[in-house]
């Protein structure tokens, strides 16, 4: 019984190292595309391609609600995997939202956290598309939608070339805090608009990849106690 629980075991635990693995090098395929565009196309800054924006504290003293209303307010801790986890959102009420009703993100436009966690990047769904954002990340907003692709922007936000460059930039100050003005320097790759997309397509199909490896990976646990409660009971 103990050599059939360390065989499945084992070979359960080679499918995990396996799985883990091609993670690794779909994930490599992605930094290895924006590295390709930087050397062959080159770069410009995310000045040039847009306006960076900075979201809003809510009034002093003011504690975010618990209880859901029409008015979000999106935190640092709600982003998650490129997106916002919606499971956990705290929320304002309209008298709070009409004080900072400047400082909202739409989904076509790409936040970065810039205090706490630094360098969280990504886009919000729909259903908060015009809701608050925290102070603690500002948004991207591009200025001609026809010439850059929101979404190839995110990518090229969460290669290793731009990552390098945030936390360059984190450092350079003494309190850990990315300044707007930075974040306006930041290089990102410069093709054109069909490319973009053609790259998103690409990216888009490989996080597909990934997050069916990672959900099987997850199970993995339960897995080796199913195997263990079959040979043991």
């Amino acid at each position: 019984v103990q050599e059939k629980i360390i065989a499945e075991i084992e070979a359960l635990e080679q499918k995990e190292k396996a799985g883990r693995e091609k993670v690794e090098s779909l994930s490599s395929q992605k930094n290895e595309t924006i590295n390709n565009l930087v050397s062959n196309s080159g770069t410009t800054s995310i000045s040039k391609i847009g306006v960076v924006k900075g979201g809003k504290r809510v009034p002093k003293g003011y504690k975010l609600l618990s209880a859901s209303t029409d008015y979000p307010y999106i935190r640092v801790s709600d982003f998650k995997n490129g997106s916002v986890d919606l499971s956990n959102l705290k929320y304002i009420d309209e008298s709070t939202f009409n004080k900072i009703s400047r400082y909202t993100i739409n989904s076509d436009e790409v936040y970065i956290s810039i205090a706490g966690t630094i360098g969280l990047v990504g886009t919000v769904p729909k259903e908060l598309n015009g809701k608050s954002l925290t102070e603690n990340a500002a948004k991207i907003v591009i200025a001609d939608k026809t010439k850059f692709d929101y979404k190839f922007l995110y990518y090229a936000l969460t290669s290793n070339f731009a990552q390098s460059q945030i936390e360059e930039r984190t450092k350079a100050v003494g309190v850990p805090k990315l300044a707007i003005k930075r974040i306006e320097t930041i290089q990102v790759p410069l093709i054109n608009i069909e490319d973009q997309k053609k790259i998103v397509a690409e990216f888009e199909k490989l996080e597909t990849e990934i997050a069916q490896i990672e959900s099987e990976l997850a199970t993995m646990d339960e897995q080796k106690e199913q195997i263990l409660k079959k040979h043991l009971e």
